[in-house]
């Protein structure tokens, strides 16, 4: 499988294009094949972090942050796992070229497009 880097477009007023999926921000909703999903908060929030990072890479560390979890939280590592598994399903990922994979020398996930 080849790895991409992530080609979002901006379209307008909080909308982006990813992959064959629409993510509007302000309605918090995703849109693949005329079906329309709303984003729970957390899903809204991580979403938005791969968006807007360098490379759509975020850190572990970033995720707690962005979740509100404490780094000293005892259950974090499965905190996280579930929430970016969440993510994926929201994503449509085994129905589209979306994937979100575990780096685990960056010790972070990685938002990209397989081609």
């Amino acid at each position: 499988m080849r790895q991409m880097n992530l080609s979002i477009s901006f379209i307008s007023d909080g909308k982006y294009q990813i992959d064959e999926i629409l993510f509007d921000e302000r309605k918090k909703t995703l849109t693949y094949q005329e079906k329309e999903k709303y984003c729970s908060k957390q899903v809204l929030k991580l979403l938005t972090a791969f968006i807007h990072a360098d490379e759509c890479f975020l850190s572990n560390k970033e995720i707690a942050n962005i979740c509100g979890w404490s780094l000293d939280d005892i259950g974090l590592d499965e905190k996280r796992r579930t929430a970016i598994k969440y993510l994926r399903k929201q994503l449509y990922v085994n129905e589209t070229n979306i994937r979100i994979e575990f780096i685990s020398v960056r010790e972070g996930y990685h938002l990209y497009i397989t081609g």
